[in-house]
């Protein structure tokens, strides 16, 4: 079967942006999610949100709108796929106290990071 032909679309995302308000974003992103049938989990922290989702295009289209539209997460990579079936039995958003495990309490990335390096270079 095509990956084209495929029902669900299958996105993961991640953005790293101040989110202070983590607990007043959760409630209303999880209603949403399962308003329309969304499976996946998403993590929101302080330092962002990651996380991967599955459903069908158009409801995908009006979660990551949602998304989009919270501060500091216009630009979220998202990377896509397609599958079958939803490969999550359920729905989770939870808060975090990283959306992605350093183990190491001074590292803050938002505060900086290293140097970027051109592909060509």
């Amino acid at each position: 079967m095509s990956q084209a032909v495929l029902p669900i679309r299958v996105v993961a995302l991640y953005q790293f942006a101040r989110m202070d308000d983590c607990e007043a974003r959760r409630r209303p992103l999880a209603q949403l999610c399962a308003a329309h049938g969304v499976k996946g989990t998403l993590l929101l922290a302080r330092e962002g949100i990651n996380g991967t989702i599955a459903g069908s295009d158009d409801v995908i289209d009006h979660v990551l709108a949602h998304i989009r539209a919270i501060p500091g997460c216009a630009d979220i990579a998202v990377k896509e796929s397609r599958a079958p079936v939803v490969p999550f039995h359920r729905m989770k958003v939870r808060i975090k106290r990283e959306i992605v495990t350093m183990g190491q309490p001074d590292i803050d990335p938002l505060g900086g990071v290293g140097h970027y390096v051109a592909p060509q270079d």
